[in-house]
């Protein structure tokens, strides 16, 4: 009995989708659109909390040391820096590694390593902090010691990367959620427009003693027919755009290991904006239930 009302809602809210094709046709192009843009969104967000936690991950100050530092010294600046409580490892790079690590990258540029010496490189120490806030900390313990020639540190870098990635999620929460609002209207819209089509069937269906679920069953499984296909489409046109901007995002941080879009990462961006699609499309449908059904 359940499944027979099943097919019966949801073979009648496929006519009624059939019947106004012009308002299903503008509910679907509006969903698509906007569950797109919450598909690009979300990817936008996993994405810069990604690459966040990379850079953080990697979080460290370069100390160089100048040609009058001796080794002992250094290390001895390495000893006071792992005893410091901020600090999670520190490596030591000599003049001589500094050459040998440049003639490697430049082995296939003789011109730029013929006449380099051991004497233009630095000493230096690499320190790794426990937190990125901790970065401050290290280097004010450094600005307190003797012969270093320059401390390098990319913290400004990476504030300037969370304040671009934090005002595009803020410009993205604002656009999806207008966008989100206007499916609601749509939605409440087009189950209005079709109860008031149906509203002489609605008043003979209830004088032979329907309920009102068996009523309004057809409504919320037409509303479920336009989340499921919209979200589907969102996801076609979502895919149909990563072979292009994939590659350039790619090329703009060649330097950190981004994981490729796969098929759960695909998979887990349609159930998100399903679930969401399905609940503002259900909250649109239920108000118009209520408003229209008194007919």
């Amino acid at each position: 009995m359940g499944g027979f009302k099943m097919r019966r809602y949801f073979k009648t809210a496929s006519d009624n989708l059939k019947m106004q094709s012009v308002i299903t046709f503008v509910s679907l192009i509006t969903s698509t659109l906007t569950f797109f843009m919450l598909s690009c969104f979300l990817s936008f967000a996993l994405l810069s909390n990604y690459l966040l936690n990379f850079l953080e991950s990697k979080a460290q100050i370069t100390v160089y040391f100048q040609d009058s530092a001796s080794q002992d010294h250094i290390l001895d600046v390495k000893k006071q820096l792992l005893d410091q409580d901020f600090v999670s490892d520190v490596s030591y790079t000599s003049k001589e590694e500094a050459l040998n690590i440049f003639l490697n990258l430049y082995e296939s540029e003789p011109l730029l390593t013929e006449n380099v010496d051991v004497g233009i490189f630095p000493a230096s120490l690499d320190v790794r902090v426990k937190d990125i806030s901790d970065l401050d900390k290290a280097s004010e313990f450094l600005k307190n010691t003797d012969e270093i020639e320059e401390i390098s540190y990319f913290k400004e870098a990476l504030d300037q990367f969370k304040s671009w990635s934090n005002g595009i999620k803020y410009v993205g929460s604002v656009l999806v959620s207008a966008l989100l609002l206007i499916s609601f209207l749509v939605m409440l819209l087009v189950t209005g427009i079709t109860i008031r089509d149906k509203s002489e069937e609605i008043r003979v269906t209830r004088l032979l003693g329907a309920t009102n679920g068996y009523i309004q069953g057809p409504f919320f499984a037409q509303t479920f027919l336009v989340s499921l296909i919209s979200s589907l489409f969102s996801v076609v046109l979502f895919m149909g755009l990563l072979p292009f901007v994939e590659p350039f995002i790619r090329h703009q941080f060649s330097t950190i290991p981004i994981p490729p879009v796969s098929f759960l990462t695909i998979l887990y961006i349609f159930v998100i904006q399903f679930a969401i699609n399905l609940f503002i499309s259900f909250t649109g449908t239920l108000f118009a239930v209520k408003k229209y059904m008194n007919l």
